[in-house]
């Protein structure tokens, strides 16, 4: 559902940091117009990014990245060897990977332990940009703390973190060779519409019996009670049979239908236990 956005906000990411969009920003609003003249920025143009985990984020960076004459390096050792008709190098070991990435972008979901660590850092290439849009846990904070220090690493974009919301006083920023954004990459406009539709699909598929198992998790007791989503859906939005007691198709047409809804459940037991409580207001 929110695989553009998510590909696009790191896209954004690796061209800020390596155009020091930030820091020119500043200059010129503070009148440091020689600030021009240090010649910071980079190219990305035959730059090596490597995407660590190749799933349909990592598929639409790569297009992206592409369209900018990066080079797109691959290293996602769960899925399977298939990468013929995609234009990139992959590897099948993460030091090989480091050595040569001008840029690392992490988009793996949570793993047990961080890919980048202490131990493996020493392998990073010398001015290498590190972009997390996907886990905070995925990297050592501390190796970016002690890389940006050391010279090894000119530039971080995170857009997550170990601890969220992240602390006013975070050991990272003081250091302006990093952009920080607030865990926001899949929250676009376009992202939030299309998750709002197909929850509502989600919805008529569990009372129609099609719903598909996967999607629910088994870690919720009938105790719990989870706020799911606020959505504003600026559609015709069309819901049918949600319980019996809606004997026929109910429409509501109107420029936004905000819906809240509650789940409960207890899928130990049965999953017919869920109960899904409505509310719907129109403005």
């Amino acid at each position: 559902m929110n695989s553009t956005s998510v590909s696009e906000h790191t896209m954004m990411l690796i061209i800020s940091v390596f155009k020091k969009i930030i820091l020119a920003d500043f200059s010129t609003r503070n009148s440091l117009w020689n600030y021009r003249n240090n010649y910071e920025p980079r190219e990305l143009y035959g730059k090596n990014l490597l995407i660590i985990g190749f799933g349909r984020i990592g598929k639409k960076l790569g297009k992206l990245a592409k369209a900018f004459g990066m080079n797109i390096h691959v290293y996602d050792p769960y899925i399977e060897n298939k990468f013929d008709e995609y234009e990139i190098r992959h590897f099948q070991n993460l030091t090989t990977a480091l050595c040569n990435a001008d840029c690392i972008s992490l988009n793996l979901p949570k793993v047990d332990k961080p890919i980048i660590t202490k131990e493996n850092s020493q392998y990073l290439k010398h001015g290498v940009v590190i972009i997390n849009t996907a886990r905070g846990e995925l990297i050592e904070e501390k190796v970016l703390k002690d890389g940006i220090q050391e010279g090894i690493i000119s530039g971080v974009g995170l857009d997550v973190f170990d601890s969220e919301p992240v602390e006013k006083n975070h050991f990272l920023f003081k250091y302006k060779q990093v952009i920080f954004t607030p865990h926001q990459a899949g929250l676009s406009q376009e992202a939030a519409q299309r998750m709002s539709i197909k929850s509502i699909n989600n919805i008529l598929d569990y009372y129609d019996g099609s719903l598909d198992s996967s999607l629910i998790s088994s870690s919720l007791t009938v105790s719990s009670m989870a706020f799911i989503r606020f959505f504003r859906i600026s559609a015709l939005v069309s819901i049918v049979d949600l319980k019996e007691s809606f004997k026929s198709s109910i429409k509501y047409s109107c420029e936004t239908l905000s819906l809240i809804f509650f789940v409960t459940s207890d899928i130990s037991s049965d999953i017919s236990s869920q109960e899904f409580l409505f509310e719907f207001s129109t403005s």
